[in-house]
């Protein structure tokens, strides 16, 4: 398996790029990289920024090949440059990933597409399991010009992982993202004055 780190937003709520933010003395999308590192055997981050990634020397840069699509572009490039099928896609603001919340996707993987944990309601496609099946689905929709991310599961088989199947995974972390200055500020000052972390 491999993993795909998307790095190619704005950031224009949080002003900055969010992937150089310090994270316990290293920029955050390289504490990512290691998580993830741990599950996959490859990484390749998705940015049109590599220039100011020369820190990381072990991953493979590629650009969106869809232009203005948001996520669903980055996957897409990703899975196009994968040598695998199944990737771990997750985006680059979120600091409490960790490689065992990513092994509980993988437990379930087998059959399947897309394996996409549904927690309040919610998917959160961008912590979950694509395979390379996935593109010609992906392909299709982004020719359309929808960049919605969980518009093409209807075309694949996917696998919802629910809360109870996660339940060794701390949820209120794993999907904090920082999108402001306000949500790095409430994830830097833990309450019991620790370094912030996981």
């Amino acid at each position: 398996m491999n993993a795909i780190l998307l790095s190619g937003g704005k950031n224009s709520r949080f002003g900055s790029n969010k992937a150089l933010i310090d994270w316990g003395g290293k920029p955050l999308l390289e504490v990512l990289v290691n998580r993830v590192s741990e599950v996959a055997d490859e990484v390749i981050v998705v940015t049109q920024h590599s220039k100011e990634y020369s820190f990381l020397t072990d991953v493979t840069f590629v650009k969106d090949r869809y232009q203005n699509m948001g996520p669903l572009g980055g996957i897409e490039a990703g899975l196009t440059a994968s040598t695998q099928h199944f990737n771990l896609v997750t985006a680059c603001d979120m600091p409490y990933l960790t490689a065992a919340a990513a092994r509980a996707l993988v437990a379930v993987r087998n059959g399947y597409d897309v394996v996409v944990p549904h927690v309040g309601g919610y998917y959160e496609p961008l912590f979950a399991l694509y395979a390379r099946s996935c593109l010609e689905a992906i392909r299709r929709q982004l020719d359309r010009g929808n960049p919605k991310v969980i518009d093409f599961y209807g075309e694949v088989a996917v696998k919802t992982v629910t809360e109870a199947e996660l339940s060794g995974v701390n949820l209120k972390k794993l999907f904090k993202n920082i999108n402001t200055e306000g949500d790095l500020a409430e994830v830097a000052a833990p309450s019991d004055g620790s370094k912030r972390g996981v």
